[in-house]
């Protein structure tokens, strides 16, 4: 995933949290893991008038997931760069 410049600062906060605390991270992450498959399933089950609302639920509950999953790799490759300028 390609952090978008406006989630830079979103990701480092992210990492920090992560490095910082990582059991209670790890536990955190897993039951958004949860979550965010329970919000799938409710757009699987959707009836036609909600069918948007729902998907459109389980995208961004998807890319959180992805987000809190990669904060650390990405928060190194900021710093990264950062230290490239």
């Amino acid at each position: 995933m390609s952090v978008q410049r406006a989630d830079t600062e979103l990701v480092l906060k992210l990492a920090e949290l992560a490095r910082h605390a990582p059991r209670a991270w790890s536990e955190a992450l897993a039951e958004f893991r949860k979550y965010s498959d329970r919000v799938k399933d409710a757009c699987i089950q959707s009836t036609p008038d909600m069918l948007q609302v729902n998907q459109g639920r389980a995208r961004e509950a998807a890319s959180l997931v992805q987000m809190f999953e990669q904060c650390v790799q990405n928060a190194d490759t900021i710093a990264a760069s950062r230290q490239k300028r």
